[in-house]
């Protein structure tokens, strides 16, 4: 079991991978769901292994992956949350389009 940040990945995404399927990985899976602050975050587990005979090119049914991946992503939107910058500045992009547009009207 391993953990990765990438460094161009947005820092909400941190996920381990390589956790076995077996009876110690699916228990500390869930000890995860069970410790995690829910209010804040938000587990996806996804199946991986061989996709020789189930599958498809992005993920496994978790009933057949060799072992699994684990993301944890930010449920709130605050400052903590880097897409929150990304969302006021398109808020404020679209409100000045629109007064740009009423303003255009105006002088018509």
């Amino acid at each position: 079991m391993t953990f990765r940040s990438k460094k161009n990945q947005k820092s909400f995404v941190h996920y381990f991978y390589k956790i076995p399927n077996t009876q110690n990985g699916r228990h500390f899976i869930l000890l995860l769901r069970q410790f995690l602050n829910k209010d804040r975050y938000k587990i996806r587990v996804k199946g991986r292994g061989t996709r020789k005979y189930h599958g498809n090119g992005q993920n496994l049914p978790l009933k057949y992956a060799e072992h699994f991946a684990v993301y944890i992503d930010t449920k709130t939107f605050d400052q903590n949350n880097p897409a929150y910058y990304f969302q006021k500045d398109y808020q404020v992009r679209c409100k000045l389009r629109e007064l740009r547009d009423e303003i255009n009207k105006l002088l018509k």
